[in-house]
């Protein structure tokens, strides 16, 4: 629940939003967590179960299958997933003229199948898998994959297929990161979604902003990295679908 004393705080949220001349969201995997979708690093996170190297690059190469085995349980669970009120509301206010774009560090494809379409992954995508032979590189779609067979292999050179998303050791997709900086950049108003702040250099965006005299704006469950050292103007604290709600309610 929302509490009481909480409510300037969103009466705030929705007087700066509402004002704000070049909005962007920056989303964490918290912002998916009620559509089903686990955390990273949350009670019942994928590290909780899995060992981060699954998704490092050089454990990768070395062990495919057991990489692609946590990662298809991952995907099994993303395909199936719906957005939640919190993706729908960002799509409402992009539609509306009042947001002009989400930064994600999401791989789940939530916000575009919200609505939303100004969207910048900054991690990559789960939506193509690449061929891993830098002379071949020929990309699939993810649905069109069967994963029977685990790795999946390359029908033009039988390499193995990697997924697009950035895993560790890896660099973030081109133009995505550099976009997302510019867009960190040119926002008067960032608002923060379920995310830590922890991972870099994903967790520099809000830093950006703030360089740059954005407002800053967290929802988040508990407070994060980016709440404790000040980049944070205002903190709503709650689940993501729950303060959106509360958040368009004052913006009516």
């Amino acid at each position: 629940m929302v509490s009481e004393e909480k409510i300037d705080k969103f009466k705030e949220a929705a007087r700066i939003i509402k004002s704000a001349k070049y909005l962007v969201v920056f989303t964490g995997a918290g912002i998916s967590a009620e559509s089903g979708v686990p955390t990273f690093r949350g009670d019942n996170g994928i590290w909780k179960k899995y060992d981060s190297n699954v998704l490092t690059l050089s454990y990768f190469i070395e062990h495919p299958e057991e990489s692609w085995k946590a990662q298809k349980e991952f995907f099994d669970i993303i395909l199936n997933a719906n957005p939640n009120y919190a993706h729908i509301a960002l799509a409402e206010l992009e539609k509306k003229g009042i947001l002009k774009s989400i930064v994600t560090q999401n791989i789940d494809n939530l916000h575009q199948k919200a609505g939303s379409e100004n969207v910048f992954e900054f991690h990559g995508t789960m939506k193509t898998v690449t061929c891993i032979n830098p002379r071949c590189m020929h990309k699939y779609k993810t649905e069109e994959l069967d994963l029977t067979n685990l790795p999946p292999k390359c029908e033009k050179c039988g390499s193995v297929l990697k997924t697009d998303i950035c895993f560790f050791e890896e660099n973030p997709p081109e133009p995505a990161k550099s976009l997302s900086f510019q867009e960190a950049s040119k926002t008067d108003v960032m608002i923060i979604v379920g995310t830590s702040g922890v991972v870099h250099p994903a967790a520099l965006l809000p830093v950006t902003a703030k360089e740059n005299g954005a407002k800053i704006i967290e929802i988040n469950p508990d407070s994060s990295l980016l709440t404790i050292y000040g980049t944070t103007d205002i903190f709503l604290q709650g689940e993501a679908g729950e303060v959106m709600k509360k958040i368009m309610e004052e913006m009516e």
